[in-house]
This record gives structure tokens, C-alpha cells and sequence, in this order.
């Protein structure tokens, strides 16, 4: 928190008159104990003078000024001490010197000359407290500014990492974007030698999809209900190529469709499904799309009856960009509250669970919403056999 220069004098001046008023109330206390009672007020002369305003007023901003011009730090002490020591002597010199003129007001029974004499008998009896104060303002500055100077790395650091999150996470939402694209044009390609009604029916869908996806750009999270919808589409394109080979099954509890999950999430782990799985069958297969809430979190689970790993390829083999895409993507955006599980289930297949924290859209979803659906409730592209 930034503090204006002259909140900052205000604070300052308001330290000092506490002192003054301290110090007048020990002095008064004491006057009453000895037996030589004055009036508050009168007390007061001296350390409203001496404190509040030879310091609060002038001499502490002078001081705050000097720390701030000439700060000490690790790399110019040994040139920045020095120089303090001699302005500390010389507050003291000119405070001395500025308690000439209030010395009527301060003992208005004094009858001393001014000159010379009272200027020393000033400096020498309240010097060494005027430099000992100016080494408390100025240290206590010294740490005031330290602390701002931190916290501002602190906040240029923390800016410069959400920066690089955001850049790290872009960049990998944008890698599924060509990948997507190659994949879904090998499909076209295949099908414009059998079928180019339905090949140009696949472009449209495309077209659809890479609309969504340029609308998208910057948004890292959407609703499941929005990754869902996006889905569908992606799966019309699949089923011209597989036809009555491919089943997907969602199952979708109604109050996990308004939740947040990253744009994205689900079309590249389908997609593994499909080319790791179904397309390796020799009849057809399903693909399973399950989403529930567990606790304070919300559990998307994707599961296929394809081959499943062979048993010569290690436990720790990825599938290409989109698990690996997927893993590092749910690191960045939900650190240690997120977990993504690989099985390969005894009865076969693949599996793939992941666990995010559960956050619920701005706008809930109606709870009207079907709590099981298929993708065969989704009107699928129509498939001619050429002639």
C-alpha cells in the first residue's frame, strides 16, 4: 500500500505529538510528586517544542527526505554511513540552532543572553539525543522503504509468473489446435474417395468447430456443458469414418454440467480413445464419458474397451500429445489440487480419471438438464453409399 507524502508527514507529526504528550505527563506527574506543581499546559512548552515541533514539523521530513535520497544499502554503505553520520550532526547542529529564537517561549522566566553560549550549552546537552533520533526516524525509514521495495518484487514477481502461466498455458492449448486439425483432414481425406457428400458435410462440421475453437483463444476455462457440446461435434466427425463401429455413452450427473474445466480437456483424451482403442478393434467399441461430483471435487472419468496396452509397451508410455498435453495443462492451472489417473482395467480397455477442484459457473445451468445421455441423441451425419 502506497502512502501519500502528506499522509506520511501527517504520521509522523502525530508520533511526535504522542511523545509530547507522554513526556508532558511524566514531566507533570513527577513536578506533583516533588512538590513543585505547574500547570499542564506550562509543562507542556518543552516537549511540545523540543518533540513535536522541532520534529514532528521539521527536522523528521528532512530526515525521511535524506534516507529516501541517499537509502543505505549493501553495495554503497561504506560511502552511505559516513554521509548519514554527518548529517545526523548536522540535524543536530541546526535543530540546536532553531531553539535559539523559542527559548523565550519554552523559559519565559530565562533571562540568558542569546548568542554563542546558549547555542553550545543547546548542542552539547541535547545533541546527542537529536542524533540519536535522527538514527531511529531514519532507520525506521530505512525499513519502511526495504519493505516497499519488496513487496514490489514480490508483486513484479508474482506478475511475472501469472504472465508466464497464462503464456505456458496458451501455448499448450494451441498445440491441440493443429493436431486436431491434422487428425480431423486425414479423416477428409479418406473420405473423399468413398463418400464427398459426406466428406463436404465433415468440412462444415469442421468449420463449426474451428469457430468455436478461434472464439475461444483466450479462455483457459469453460463450462462442461460448453466442452460437451464442442465434443459432439468433434464425434459427428468420427462417426462418418466409423460408422456403426464407434458408441460413445455419456453419463453426466446434472450438477457437475455448470462446472469449470479446461477448454479442451475432453476432445484430445476421446480422441486417444478412438485411435488407440476403437480404431484397433475389430468390431465395434464404446467410449465412456462419466462425470460426478466427490466432495469438493469433480471427477471426469473416460473409458474405452479397446485393446488396451500391449504387454510390451512399458506402464509409463504416454499417447502422444493429447495426455501429455492434458496432464501438464491441469498442472499449471490447478497445481497439487488436480490428479490424472491411467489404468488399464482387468476386464481391458483404457481408463482415464481426472480430478479437478469443482467450481461452479457464474450462471448455474438449470437442473432440468438429463442425467444420462448418448451421443445417438445427437443427429449424426448422414452417410450415402456412392453408387
Amino acid at each position: 500500500m502506497r502512502i501519500s507524502g502528506i499522509t506520511r508527514w501527517g504520521l509522523v507529526a502525530s508520533v511526535f505529538a504522542l511523545l509530547s504528550t507522554l513526556q508532558t505527563t511524566f514531566l507533570f506527574e513527577m513536578k506533583n510528586e516533588y512538590g513543585k506543581p505547574m500547570p499542564w499546559i506550562e509543562v507542556a512548552r518543552q516537549p511540545f517544542v523540543a518533540y513535536f515541533f522541532m520534529w514532528g514539523l521539521v527536522a523528521a521530513p528532512i530526515v525521511m527526505y535524506l534516507a529516501s535520497r541517499f537509502p543505505i544499502e549493501r553495495r554503497n554503505w561504506t560511502r552511505r554511513f559516513p554521509l548519514h553520520v554527518g548529517f545526523s550532526i548536522l540535524i543536530g547542529l541546526l535543530i540546536s540552532l532553531g531553539r535559539l529564537p523559542l527559548h523565550r517561549f519554552v523559559y519565559p522566566l530565562s533571562d540568558e543572553p542569546y548568542g554563542w553560549m546558549m547555542f553550545k550549552a543547546y548542542f552539547f546537552s541535547n545533541g546527542f539525543d537529536d542524533i540519536t533520533m535522527y538514527w531511529a526516524v531514519a532507520c525506521i525509514y530505512f525499513s519502511w522503504l526495504y519493505y516497499q521495495r519488496l513487496r514490489d518484487r514480490e508483486v513484479h514477481a508474482s506478475a511475472l509468473e501469472a504472465q508466464l502461466a497464462r503464456a505456458h498455458l496458451q501455448a499448450l492449448k494451441m498445440q491441440l489446435h493443429p493436431h486436431f486439425l491434422f487428425n480431423t483432414l486425414h479423416s477428409i481425406s479418406e473420405l473423399m474417395h468413398q463418400d464427398v457428400e459426406s466428406a463436404d458435410r465433415v468440412i462444415s462440421r469442421l468449420s463449426e468447430l474451428l469457430r468455436l475453437t478461434l472464439e475461444n483463444t483466450g479462455v483457459q476455462e469453460v463450462t462442461l456443458k460448453d466442452e460437451i457440446d464442442f465434443l459432439k461435434g468433434y464425434l459427428e466427425i468420427e462417426r462418418t469414418r466409423f460408422r456403426d463401429r464407434l458408441t460413445v455413452a455419456m453419463d453426466l450427473t446434472p450438477e457437475t454440467l455448470d462446472a469449470m474445466v479446461p477448454n479442451m480437456i475432453l476432445q484430445p483424451l476421446v480422441e486417444n480413445s478412438i485411435r488407440h482403442g476403437i480404431a484397433r478393434r475389430s468390431g465395434p467399441g464404446t467410449v465412456l464419458v462419466r462425470s460426478f461430483k466427490s466432495g469438493e471435487n469433480l471427477e471426469i472419468l473416460l473409458r474405452d474397451d479397446g485393446p488396451g496396452r500391449s504387454p510390451a509397451q512399458p506402464q509409463t508410455a504416454q499417447f502422444g500429445v493429447g495426455l501429455n498435453n492434458t496432464r501438464t495443462r491441469l498442472q499449471q492451472l490447478y497445481g497439487e489440487a488436480q490428479r490424472l489417473e491411467i489404468r488399464q482395467p482387468e476386464t481391458g480397455g483404457f481408463e482415464v480419471q481426472i480430478t479437478i477442484p469443482y467450481r461452479v459457473a457464474p450462471d448455474p445451468l438449470p437442473e432440468s438438464e438429463p442425467v444420462v445421455t448418448f451421443l445417438s441423441s445427437v443427429r449424426p451425419i448422414p452417410h450415402r453409399v456412392p453408387s
